[in-house]
């Protein structure tokens, strides 16, 4: 079946993780957890998309935020499988600390070249 390109990266981090991969942010929040969100722009050119992506990773202590982002950036090494997604391309991050709730979160930019499937 269609896949979305966000659904494929959760699926993809949730199989390497282990840890719970959301889209959104959810109201009841799992101690450690990620979040994906596909930022605004990308391109398309010969049916090979380019997308931003921000992935968030929260958990109880910084320490483990910032544990969490260095995994998803070695994970993230590896998601280019030549079949759909064709590239991958990390464009910083770092502390994202919610000065509000005092929640630890780390946060890392990607742009992900892939193939749009036709719907």
């Amino acid at each position: 079946g269609i896949m979305m390109i966000e659904q494929r990266i959760k699926e993809y981090l949730e199989k390497k993780l282990n840890i719970p991969v959301r889209l959104m942010y959810p109201e009841k929040r799992p101690k450690t957890f990620v979040v994906i969100q596909r930022m605004t722009g990308g391109d398309e050119t010969n049916f090979l998309a380019s997308a931003p992506f921000s992935i968030a990773s929260i958990a109880p202590s910084l320490f483990e935020a910032m544990k969490l982002d260095h995994q998803i950036f070695t994970a993230m090494r590896s998601i280019a499988d030549g079949e759909n997604i064709t590239g991958i391309h990390y464009d910083g991050g770092g502390n994202w600390t919610d000065p509000t709730s005092g929640q630890y979160r780390y946060r890392s930019y990607y742009t992900i070249r892939y193939y749009e499937e036709d719907m």
